[in-house]
């Protein structure tokens, strides 16, 4: 290790880390210094919990600066953000390796930049989409939809959507379902925005797993056969959706218990679900609420009386 040895600093670190946390620590330093990638992720963990911008002043001036790579996939960790990035951080990191010439980091970068410098971002998304970079091409479409008004524009949007769609990026497929629904002149096939958004809803996309989930409870089989009327199914996509903090698809799940739809009558789950869609933004939590406590009410009153009797 005191040769400059990457792998036997890591190691040494993690050995004498039960008896010695400052030489810990002053080894895995080192091994970040010398351009260990795991060792750069731990060590920018370790500074997040003690003094977030002082993590980004590291990232910033050690050697990572030399490896765009690593400062984008410290900048995206979720795990790292989740433990105190603020957004002015990520942008700082996703600016230095954009400087880097590392394309990814541009076509992040844009969606930031999109409110804060426009222009700025639309030149970004270009060019990342010139370069077939994914993220790069979704940034550009989203950014060109916000003006989208004639048919030869909308046309250039969604074929930027269906490029970045056949490479499975989630949101596009959606996105490309969605601005299809409004074009069905564009549509390659007639069922194409259906089957679009129903594999954008597969790969996780709440938006989308909520609207499978109405056209499960409506009925859809004339344009998908996949999307039979079945409310089991239905409250099954609803669910997934409200996992994610899907506001409205918690108050359909919270609906679905209620009413026994596709399952069976659960006021006290229903009452959870409506708790759920009121903290996350559903207007049509609060009346839900009222009317469910007051069914709660008259189902303790009877219950109670039942057992007087």
């Amino acid at each position: 290790a005191k040769l400059g040895h990457v792998m036997a600093q890591l190691e040494l670190s993690k050995v004498i880390e039960k008896t010695s946390i400052e030489k810990s620590n002053y080894w895995l330093h080192q091994a970040a210094l010398n351009g260990d990638v795991n060792a750069q992720v731990n060590y920018t963990k370790l500074l997040l919990k003690t003094n977030p911008e002082k993590a980004t002043d590291w990232l910033l001036s050690s050697s990572t600066q030399n490896n765009s790579s690593t400062i984008v996939k410290i900048a995206l960790s979720k795990e790292l953000n989740g433990l105190g990035f603020t957004t002015d951080q990520t942008i700082k990191l996703l600016k230095r390796a954009h400087e880097l010439g590392n394309i990814k980091a541009t076509a992040n970068l844009i969606k930031y930049l999109n409110h804060i410098e426009p222009k700025n971002a639309l030149h970004m998304a270009q060019n990342a989409a010139n370069e077939g970079e994914l993220e790069g091409l979704y940034q550009y479409a989203v950014i060109l939809e916000a003006s989208a008004t004639t048919t030869q524009q909308i046309k250039k949007v969604v074929d930027l959507y269906r490029n970045a769609a056949k490479r499975l990026h989630p949101l596009a497929l959606y996105n490309l379902g969605a601005v299809l629904l409004k074009n069905p002149a564009l549509n390659t096939v007639p069922q194409e925005p259906y089957l679009s958004i129903l594999k954008a809803a597969e790969l996780g996309v709440a938006e989308a797993q909520f609207q499978i989930g109405y056209w499960c409870y409506t009925g859809m089989s004339n344009k998908l056969n996949k999307l039979k009327k079945n409310p089991s199914l239905a409250l099954n996509w609803y669910l997934k959706a409200a996992q994610q903090k899907h506001g409205e698809a918690c108050y359909e799940v919270g609906f679905f218990y209620e009413n026994g739809i596709g399952t069976s009558i659960n006021i006290l789950k229903a009452l959870k679900w409506y708790k759920f869609a009121k903290i996350n933004g559903s207007h049509n939590a609060k009346k839900a609420l009222l009317r469910v406590s007051k069914k709660q009410s008259v189902f303790q009153k009877l219950k109670r009386w039942w057992n007087a009797n």
